[in-house]
């Protein structure tokens, strides 16, 4: 014990000026977290006092604004407070009604930005325009957001992962929405109450010749998996889809025709499929004889016995 406390004072000793500057404020600094990320962790203090009273370094990686009563970002936050070399941001459990392009035009190396919890109702579409090296981007929780820009993501070709989570309000995703990045690696849509089938667009993901995984799931007005939806997938790895806990009934013949990844694993589980709603040959074209594909449809009460398409070499189904 005397030694891990040995090691933390000395730890402390040889942290720089700047960051026992940091340590003056009401945030909590932590210079090189488990040895390498910089953070400042501001939780349960007013944004009047960020902004008034706490020094942020200027080699900090990333910034967590949690539970600030924030409605929007003070003028000018960014360039007042010197965050123009910030990398991840999270911004958790904020009443944000108002986010503008012009709040992060002095933050142009973010590379993670995460806004969980918030009372945004809508987005600008040019809201992401100044921060073009954005390579994650995740929204969640955010109960009163109904609809997303088609433009969010224009420009953004470095954005490898995007995550659009439990957003329970939201009723579609936009045409042309995943244009803008060149190559995804992580696409999640999950819980919304609202979203149907007919909500996504034709051709959901265009540049899927890097996409590892794509998780739809959670949404309890989704009944057909279409056809369309990817169409153009081929990756040089393997990829998992997670389509567990929706409402299908039905998944349309050739839904899979599109990928000409390995398929690591389906997971359908937890839907209402039936023996009529797999078509006899859904799984032919990425069945893989040498590695068969795991795919899960357990918890399908209507799927009483093994479908049709499961009788083939290359997949081994659960029911």
């Amino acid at each position: 014990m005397f030694v891990i406390l040995l090691c933390f004072a000395l730890s402390a000793a040889q942290q720089p000026p700047e960051w026992e500057l940091c340590n003056t404020g009401p945030c909590e600094c932590y210079y090189q977290n488990l040895g390498w990320s910089n953070e400042v962790i501001c939780e349960d203090v007013s944004i009047e006092e960020i902004f008034l009273w706490q020094f942020f370094p200027p080699n900090l990686d990333r910034l967590v604004l949690d539970n600030n009563g924030m409605n929007s970002f003070p003028p000018n936050f960014f360039f007042t407070k010197r965050l123009d070399n910030l990398k991840r941001l999270e911004i958790t459990s904020n009443p944000l009604l108002d986010l503008q392009a012009s709040d992060f035009i002095t933050a142009p190396y973010l590379q993670e930005l995460r806004i969980y919890d918030s009372e945004l109702s809508e987005l600008p579409e040019d809201l992401l325009m100044h921060i073009r090296n954005l390579q994650r981007l995740t929204l969640t929780f955010n109960s009163k957001l109904i609809s997303l820009p088609s433009s969010l993501l224009y420009g953004l070709e470095n954005l490898t992962s995007i995550s659009i989570g439990s957003n329970h309000a939201l009723k579609e995703i936009p045409k042309r929405f995943l244009w803008g990045p060149n190559h995804p690696l992580f696409v999640s849509f999950t819980g919304s109450r609202v979203l149907t089938s007919d909500g996504i667009p034709y051709d959901l993901v265009p540049n899927g010749d890097a996409l590892v995984h794509f998780v739809l799931t959670g949404h309890t007005n989704v009944t057909v998996f279409k056809n369309t939806w990817l169409r153009y997938v081929n990756n040089p790895h393997s990829l998992t889809l997670y389509l567990f806990s929706n409402n299908l009934q039905f998944i349309e013949r050739g839904a899979f025709d599109g990928i000409k990844s390995r398929v690591g694993q389906i997971l359908l589980d937890r839907n209402d499929l039936s023996a009529e709603g797999i078509p006899h040959d859904i799984f032919d074209s990425i069945a893989d004889v040498d590695r068969p594909v795991p795919i899960d449809l357990t918890n399908n009460p209507r799927l009483t016995e093994m479908p049709a398409a499961c009788q083939i070499e290359g997949v081994t189904c659960t029911i």
